[in-house]
């Protein structure tokens, strides 16, 4: 069986020590909210994105089984990963652009299938539907943001010279 090579991953965490604060938190400094807050008053003011006394919860919206039948954004039968969406004022249109792996392989096989398709919708809930393909194999993790200095759109994503192959494992 053929796997594919490790992936690094980085957990940032706030530094302990013998005098921190007890388990019921009351912060001294932002690093006592697991640095996805800040410190105010004694007490942690989460980020949007983080909740519960110490911020290092994330802070989920429940998703509805309507919502989830429906599904944001499905190409065929092809497995998607890491979308990002912005909206553009041109056309009024939300625009996604979205690891897809080719011949229906799954996430397990992203190296070498992924390629970066492009989707639209009209409504940032989707259902977002497929455009293009962008970027054939090997390119994953698309992230697009606007150039403050030009306000045009630019796509980043890591890749390769790889391949695609039919054998998904």
């Amino acid at each position: 069986m053929r796997f594919p090579p490790p992936l690094l991953f980085l957990l940032v965490t706030a530094p302990t020590s013998a005098s921190s604060t007890p388990q019921n938190k009351i912060c001294a400094t932002s690093n006592d909210c697991g640095l996805n807050g800040d410190c105010v008053s004694s007490s942690c003011v989460c980020d949007p994105a983080w909740t519960g006394s110490t911020c290092t919860k994330l802070n989920l919206v429940p998703v509805t089984p309507d919502f989830a039948e429906a599904g944001v954004y499905k190409h065929g039968s092809q497995t998607s990963w890491g979308a990002n969406v912005l909206r553009e004022d041109g056309d009024g249109l939300f625009h996604m652009f979205v690891a897809e792996m080719q011949n229906n392989c799954t996430l397990s096989s992203w190296i070498p299938n992924s390629m970066i398709t492009h989707a639209v919708s009209d409504s940032l809930l989707g259902p977002f539907e497929y455009v293009e393909t962008l970027f054939s194999t090997f390119h994953h993790n698309p992230r697009l943001v606007v150039d403050p200095a030009t306000n045009k759109f630019l796509l980043f994503m890591i890749g390769g010279s790889l391949n695609g192959t039919d054998d998904c494992r």
